[in-house]
């Protein structure tokens, strides 16, 4: 998928390099063309700064990206136009502003019309006032790729200083609005999504419906002055919903299929990835989008289900069913009844289990065990989940076939961490602030260094596990202001990333390469050898000899 930048700027060109630097950094987005929409005052300042001084492409250099890879000129910045063609020099009227909207709407239909763009837009519009531009800005959105942001640079001050264009490769020191000296390390560039408001089924866009618009956006901008705005909206949902963080393309899909698989209430779900990689996350999410939101939510983990208390803990039982039962059972099915249940580990099932399952998705009919009763209908919906493949359990005789068709109507693959790497930074973010509230900690980031060897990091357990580095890590800091290098990680995670720096004779080198080839592969396959062996076109003996002689073997229980 391609990622356009448009910076909607005044006289601050900064808006545009601080969102590019932002998105590259710490969302992972690779901006492929950028584009800025400004007046005249504001494109002679833009091309001064970015072009004629070049800025932008210092900027490129420093980050080591390939010129080449990112369009930016003379004929990528757009100016408004009044409404007999001249250049307008300033928007302040409303006039003026149905004119700029209306432009900046046109550019935006013809920028997106394939449908493989996501759209970056990034607004300055005055970053105190907040801008007439803003009523153009938001028309235009609804697509789930596209995202509206408004730059937020802490200390505020340092706005001022026409020299800091973005964080510098080296610190250094700079001066603010009132004349102090501040390192560069101590600036803070976030991007702070703004709401989204529908503008479109406004019929007549009049100026007491666009403040309305304008007064929400400023305010949730001031309420959440400091947050990202994904996980503030994830915080809000969930304390641990980290599974479904991230704007990149993997997540993005996750998260269009999870919206559409919620419209399709008659649909069964099967969601499909690693152990650690957000499952339980989707399903909630799919749960809370769905119309059974108010419904129960009931997760069954079908691997800690004894196979002797299956129908109990299914179906329920009458008092009296079985030896030391107190009371009547009341069973998963009934309990979810016009709400969800989820199936979690369904692979695990007996395959005794998996008749009695088949059957109760064929007819919707239970009875509580011990019951003379009939059987009664439950109206639920099925979203199961398994970390194993159920095709090849098919296969082998371990997994019946028509109750993978059964459950497979839609599928949800959840991705391993090491294929959506551009989350890493944003997941960091939130599990610190979470651990910082818990342990009374001041982590206040991690650096460049450290952040580049947990993205080049395998990550066999996933989210699971960055969450669990995250927390030794804030728990071993000071009380004081922290932030975390690379020496501060984690002996496994410094060797691991250290692979890639080619140290070691020819010899020592592939050997480091092959262990990790091995290891990624084991950990796809949750360490099944077999599998893993398959996935290589290895020799399973030739596989465990190699994974013994490397330490990746797992050890007994």
């Amino acid at each position: 998928m391609q990622h356009k930048l448009v910076a909607v700027v005044g006289n601050t060109p900064q808006v545009m390099t601080e969102t590019f630097w932002a998105l590259r950094i710490d969302h992972g987005v690779l901006i492929d063309e950028v584009f800025v929409i400004t007046t005249t005052v504001g494109q002679k300042t833009c091309q001064k700064r970015l072009l004629d001084e070049g800025r932008f492409e210092k900027m490129l250099s420093d980050y080591n990206i390939d010129p080449n890879t990112v369009a930016f000129d003379a004929d990528h910045i757009r100016v408004f136009e009044d409404a007999e063609g001249d250049f307008l020099d300033d928007i302040r009227t409303s006039e003026d502003n149905r004119l700029a909207r209306d432009q900046l709407f046109r550019w935006i239909e013809d920028w997106t019309k394939d449908a493989h763009v996501a759209l970056h837009c990034s607004l300055a519009g005055g970053r105190k006032s907040m801008g007439y531009l803003l009523g153009a800005a938001i028309q235009f959105f609804g697509r789930p790729q596209d995202r509206l942001y408004h730059v937020l640079v802490t200390p505020p001050e340092i706005e001022m200083n026409r020299d800091f264009f973005f964080p510098p490769v080296r610190e250094a020191q700079i001066r603010t609005s009132d004349g102090q000296k501040i390192s560069t390390a101590d600036v803070r560039i976030e991007l702070a999504e703004l709401p989204y408001v529908s503008v479109r089924d406004i019929s007549v866009f009049d100026d007491e419906s666009y403040d309305r618009i304008l007064q929400k956006t400023q305010a949730e901008v001031r309420r959440v002055p400091r947050l990202r705005a994904e996980n503030k909206r994830l915080r809000e949902t969930s304390g641990n919903a980290g599974g479904l963080i991230g704007n990149g393309f993997a997540m993005q899909k996750v998260k269009d299929q999870i919206r559409q698989a919620a419209d399709a209430d008659g649909a069964t779900v099967l969601i499909l990835g690693e152990t650690g990689t957000g499952k339980e996350r989707a399903v909630e999410a799919l749960h809370e989008q769905s119309i059974r939101k108010d419904q129960p939510f009931i997760p069954i983990n079908c691997s800690a289900m004894p196979s002797e208390l299956l129908d109990v803990e299914l179906f329920g039982a009458v008092k009296g069913a079985y030896t030391g039962q107190a009371g009547p059972r009341k069973g998963a099915f009934r309990a979810a009844n016009g709400g969800t249940l989820f199936l979690d580990e369904v692979g695990d099932l007996s395959s005794e289990g998996q008749a009695k399952l088949l059957r109760v998705l064929q007819e919707n009919k239970v009875r509580a065990v011990g019951s003379d009763k009939q059987e009664e209908d439950v109206d639920v919906r099925i979203v199961a989940a398994t970390n194993r493949d159920l095709k090849t359990m098919v296969q082998e005789g371990t997994f019946r076939e028509d109750l993978l068709y059964r459950l497979n109507v839609l599928t949800i693959y959840m991705p391993p961490l090491r294929e959506r790497r551009e989350d890493i930074p944003q997941l960091i973010d939130l599990f610190c602030e979470q651990f910082n509230q818990k342990y009374k900690r001041n982590v206040v980031g991690f650096d460049a260094t450290a952040i580049d060897a947990l993205c080049h990091y395998t990550w066999p357990g996933n989210v699971r596990e960055l969450e669990n580095v995250v927390e030794r890590i804030v728990i071993a800091a000071p009380q004081s202001a922290f932030r975390v290098h690379k020496e501060d990680l984690s002996r496994q995670i410094i060797e691991s990333t250290d692979l890639d720096t080619g140290n070691g004779t020819f010899d020592e080198q592939v050997a480091q390469f092959e262990k990790k080839i091995i290891q990624d592969a084991l950990a796809q396959k949750q360490g099944i050898i077999a599998h893993a062996a398959k996935m290589l076109s290895m020799d399973r003996s030739t596989l465990s000899r190699r994974a013994k002689e490397y330490g990746l073997t797992r050890k007994p229980s």
